[in-house]
């Protein structure tokens, strides 16, 4: 009896496996295993492409097509493929990758002839969590050293304190990178770099001038050298001119503080010549007295007097090279007056004084006319004795 069950359990597996041979003719098989995405790391939001990778397990030629799904969600319908037996085929969609994990699902569907088997035509994913781009630069967070793309790599703005996923970590509108104080949305920049953001510091780039005074005098708040020459805004006494920086005192041109002041603070042409002509007659007045001359401690005593008045529009007025040439016209005159005067007039006087003189005394003479009337006894020079005669003189 036993015997008898044995063999009928054999005689009926036997038979079964015969069936299913001969069910197989038409048969496409799909496994887990058997679906992949054209990208080795998927991001979210990107498109890739899914594939599903389809054999023929039967005898003869079967074609069909693969559904996919997200989820309950249909994602697409491949295009159909025909198998040959033995052989595999690609069926595939576009696929967005969504930004939470996900499983796909293929499906063979739509076959022809009809699939003998389909016990195997389904196949299913595991869980796939995406990756991220935050900076969108095709490259994955996982992989990406600057996941923001702020020029500050993820191991620096974790050092910084600043969040590796925002170009602006206190958005303050500028980048972390070039953020002075990128935790601090009140301060972005620190020009002098002095640990204290411009916004609070009064002397941005740190010349020696506070901003106020630099916005004035029409110089950059932010850079020490405006002109470039190399030397600092406060120490150029051209600050807005690279080709010099220290004061040259120049008759043929202004100094910047003439360009610079009102003209009502300049002395004007006239009180320049009252000054001058001053000088000429403090000179005149010296001479007059027969007094030495000093040209020179006059102008200084006068143009001392006009700087202690003005002395800064003095020399203003004074830097004018038409007013040099009146100047020195002005002292050649005086100079060849003083000359005439002393070395040609005084000459010419001195010197006729005492013939004068003496004429007045020759005029005087025949007012007291003597006349004479002497006999005069010739010697005898032979005899060695004279005449003893008397001589006589008439008055």
């Amino acid at each position: 009896m036993i015997k008898k069950v044995i063999i009928l359990s054999f005689v009926l597996l036997f038979g079964c496996w015969v069936n299913n041979t001969q069910a197989a003719t038409y048969d496409l098989k799909l496994e887990s295993g058997d679906i992949s995405f054209s990208e080795s790391v998927l991001i979210a939001g990107s498109t890739v492409r899914v594939y599903a990778r389809i054999y023929n397990t039967g005898t003869e030629d079967i074609a069909g097509y693969v559904t996919f799904y997200r989820g309950a969600a249909i994602v697409d319908d491949s295009q159909t493929v025909s198998v040959r037996p033995g052989n595999f085929a690609d069926a595939w969609v576009d696929f967005q990758v969504p930004n939470t994990a996900f499983n796909v699902l293929a499906r063979i569907q739509g076959t022809q002839p009809a699939d003998q088997n389909t016990s195997n035509n389904e196949a299913l994913t595991g869980l796939v969590t995406p990756d991220f781009d935050t900076d969108g630069d095709g490259i994955a967070n996982s992989i990406d050293p600057d996941d923001d793309n702020d020029s500050l790599t993820d191991l620096q703005e974790q050092q910084l304190g600043t969040n590796p996923l925002d170009t602006d970590s206190d958005n303050d509108g500028a980048s972390d990178s070039q953020d002075a104080f990128p935790l601090n949305s009140n301060e972005q920049l620190d020009t002098d770099n002095d640990t204290i953001g411009n916004n609070a510091d009064p002397d941005d780039d740190n010349d020696g001038l506070v901003d106020t005074e630099e916005i004035s005098l029409g110089t950059n708040p932010l850079l020490a050298d405006s002109d470039g020459d190399g030397v600092n805004d406060k120490n150029d006494f051209y600050p807005l001119d690279g080709n010099r920086s220290v004061e040259v005192r120049d008759i043929f041109e202004p100094t910047p503080e003439l360009n610079n002041n009102d003209d009502s603070e300049l002395p004007s042409d006239t009180d320049v010549l009252q000054d001058l002509q001053n000088i000429l007659d403090q000179t005149q007045a010296l001479d007059d007295q027969d007094e030495p001359l000093q040209i020179d401690a006059i102008i200084n005593s006068n143009f001392n007097q006009s700087k202690d008045d003005s002395q800064q529009g003095f020399w203003q007025a004074i830097s004018q090279w038409w007013l040099w040439l009146i100047v020195s016209i002005v002292m050649v005159i005086a100079i060849a007056a003083y000359y005439l005067y002393f070395h040609w007039l005084d000459k010419k006087y001195l010197v006729a004084r005492p013939v004068q003189e003496k004429l007045v005394v020759e005029k005087a003479l025949p007012a007291k006319t003597i006349k004479l009337q002497p006999t005069v006894t010739p010697l005898d020079l032979r005899q060695g004795r004279s005449n003893k005669r008397s001589h006589k003189m008439d008055l």
